[in-house]
């Protein structure tokens, strides 16, 4: 369960599924050096967060939300969810991601 505010909008506590960016990050065998990593969106939107806060705020590539496929609107196929951060910085429809 995440909180998704925007601002002006609406404020909704999702039950959001998905897949932790950190096991991504493992999975995918990043070297030791790596410091960040970029999230690109089909509409050229951009974020970029430490691997420390990926680490320590548990950021998580959804693809279901309250147990439904993530709607289009909402960023389907896949999208970054990031607690504590209004959801319109959250990045949606993700279609690069970048280790730096």
């Amino acid at each position: 369960m995440v909180l998704i505010i925007c601002p002006g909008n609406f404020a909704n506590n999702a039950e959001w599924t998905g897949v932790p960016v950190t096991t991504l990050l493992t999975e995918a065998g990043i070297k030791p050096e790596a410091s960040e990593v970029t999230f690109s969106a089909m509409d050229k939107y951009q974020r970029t967060f430490s691997l420390q806060d990926i680490q320590q705020n548990g950021l998580f590539l959804a693809y279901r939300v309250n147990g439904q496929v993530l709607p289009k609107e909402h960023g389907y196929p896949i999208r970054l969810v990031v607690k504590g951060v209004y959801g319109a910085e959250w990045v949606k429809w993700i279609d690069h991601i970048e280790v730096k």
